[in-house]
């Protein structure tokens, strides 16, 4: 593991967009553009980490406050 650099946004993206069209995890459907995922994945503060291999990122959380006093994580995984 080891903190996110701006290098992987468009491997998350993806991993995210795949996830997110199952439509059982996040709010967020399939064709959530990559600016829009930039923003909910990034901007709103907190701690972004990934976990990569060889062949790329594999795994990502993002750890913040979701509401005042509460922190909420947000896990993704990529299918082996």
């Amino acid at each position: 593991m080891r903190r996110a650099e701006p290098g992987d946004r468009e491997a998350l993206w993806r991993i995210f967009r795949r996830i997110a069209a199952e439509g059982e995890s996040y709010p967020q459907h399939g064709s959530i553009s990559v600016d829009e995922f930039n923003v909910y994945w990034f901007g709103r503060g907190g701690e972004q980490w990934v976990a990569s291999e060889e062949r790329g990122v594999v795994a990502a959380y993002t750890l913040r406050d979701n509401h005042p006093g509460h922190v909420d994580a947000y896990v993704m995984t990529l299918a082996l």
